[in-house]
């Protein structure tokens, strides 16, 4: 029938592609083409924390709208409303990339600290 992949980091939905994830060292993985190419199936590509919102959506019992919020090695949120998930421009939604803690000393790869 088709593939699913989800993945943390930032995924472009569109482009079926994981334009960063910088825990595996990720940019710019053509996701889609790759597993296509293995399989010769459709392919649908999205974040981690979208992908468990729609689910929710479609199987679950919130109905047409819910809020997703992921908080592990990164902290990621996903929303649908009026039976739909919303993924911004370029599928940047969500996207949580810097939560400075007072009193923080460890180095973030933004070249911030704390």
């Amino acid at each position: 029938l088709g593939v699913g992949f989800a993945s943390g980091g930032w995924v472009d939905r569109a482009a079926g592609t994981v334009v960063d994830h910088p825990l595996l060292g990720w940019r710019e993985v053509p996701a889609r083409e790759v597993l296509r190419a293995r399989t010769g199936l459709p392919v649908h590509v999205d974040g981690h924390a979208r992908a468990l919102a729609d689910a929710e959506r479609l199987f679950g019992r919130a109905g047409g709208s819910a809020l997703h919020l992921f908080a592990g090695n990164i902290v990621d949120a996903a929303f649908a409303t009026r039976d739909e998930v919303h993924h911004g421009p370029r599928s940047q939604a969500g996207a949580i990339s810097h939560l400075p803690l007072a009193g923080g000393t460890e180095r973030c790869p933004c070249g911030r600290t704390g």
